[in-house]
């Protein structure tokens, strides 16, 4: 009998479905310890439930029509005086007559510079309980994002790698790594955005393991595309390098009718964007951030023009010292030794 019980004990062990459920509740316990212990909100985590509940406008300030034009002055006479707690409080959550009303985001973020799927999730949720302000809001957003991001990570993987145990590894190298952990608790869109990068890649490899795409499957990639460039401007770019790449793949192949359709799909998630949210045309052409990038991106080649080659070599190794730095010091968390990587390294052990 007790040969059978340790023999069911090893079956079990050795199913990876147990093993995924396993981790995946080990992992969101770490996660929610860390976000009980949240009592501090970064400004920006403020502006997500302000842009998303704020009847009063984007701003707290009419001197501010956008966060990235304030003079040294006006920074420092806004961010000395004390804002009435009345007033910070209708700033930042639903009041009564102004449930599930959308009409706020939009004309908040066209003072902002973000599109306005996240808002619109957490204006929701937020409007089931006015005049309320919790940190759980955003959170459960988050937490959501986080679980589905557990299972597609882990289909990405396995359909990499061949191999469920790896993909089990690489699902508990994100989830307890500071990147993995802190993207969760900061309240912000970042998850979201991962959550469809992960699935666009996920759907694009499908395609390309198949050289085939059904109806279904291009859908899918316009649905993950603009789903992440609704939620992050700059999920532009990534579909852009999805493109570039599934592309040079089905060159090769000289499947040119799948890249056609494919491209097709790509070109009309953008689009999309700009026909539900039109403002975005004015953020991301005509705005402040869209200046303030512009002139961090031309800097380098405008001061020394004499010298281009070698401001695209010092650029191209500053990127790289950054990704190390990322890599090194927040993914793998090698800068110091907590007990969230001791956690990992057992269940990995194990």
């Amino acid at each position: 009998m007790e040969f059978n019980m340790y023999k069911n004990i090893l079956s079990l062990i050795k199913n990876t479905r147990f093993l995924f459920i396993m981790l995946l509740i080990i992992n969101l316990s770490v996660i929610l310890f860390h976000f009980e212990q949240k009592r501090g909100f970064h400004s920006d985590e403020q502006w997500s439930y302000a842009h998303a509940n704020s009847s009063i406008g984007a701003f707290l300030d009419e001197e501010i029509t956008s966060y990235f034009i304030l003079t040294d002055g006006i920074r420092d006479r806004l961010f000395s005086k004390n804002i009435n707690s009345s007033l910070l409080h209708n700033y930042l959550t639903v009041s009564s007559t102004d449930v599930f009303n959308y009409i706020n985001i939009f004309e908040n973020l066209a003072k902002d510079v973000h599109p306005p799927l996240y808002y619109m999730l957490l204006h929701t949720i937020s409007s089931f309980f006015p005049d309320t302000f919790s940190k759980w809001f955003a959170g459960i957003i988050n937490l959501c994002a986080f679980i589905f991001i557990y299972f597609m990570l882990f289909k990405l993987s396995k359909l990499m790698l061949k191999d469920e145990k790896l993909a089990l590894c690489v699902v508990a190298l994100y989830g307890f790594s500071e990147i993995g952990i802190d993207t969760v608790i900061f309240l912000r869109m970042y998850i979201l955005q991962t959550l469809f990068g992960i699935c666009l890649v996920y759907q694009s490899l499908r395609i390309l393991e198949n050289n085939r795409a059904t109806n279904k499957d291009l859908f899918l990639v316009f649905l993950y595309s603009f789903l992440g460039i609704f939620t992050q401007y700059n999920s532009i770019f990534f579909s852009f390098v999805v493109t570039i790449v599934t592309y040079l793949v089905l060159l090769k192949r000289k499947n040119y009718k799948l890249m056609f359709y494919y491209g097709l799909m790509m070109l009309l998630s953008v689009l999309m964007l700009f026909i539900l949210f039109p403002q975005a045309y004015n953020v991301l052409f005509n705005s402040m951030r869209a200046k303030q990038v512009m002139s961090i991106a031309t800097a380098e080649y405008t001061n020394n023009s004499n010298n281009v080659i070698f401001e695209i070599l010092f650029v191209i190794e500053q990127s790289l010292t950054n990704i190390f730095s990322v890599i090194f010091e927040h993914f793998l968390s090698f800068n110091n030794t907590n007990f969230k990587m001791i956690t990992f390294v057992i269940i990995i052990g194990i």
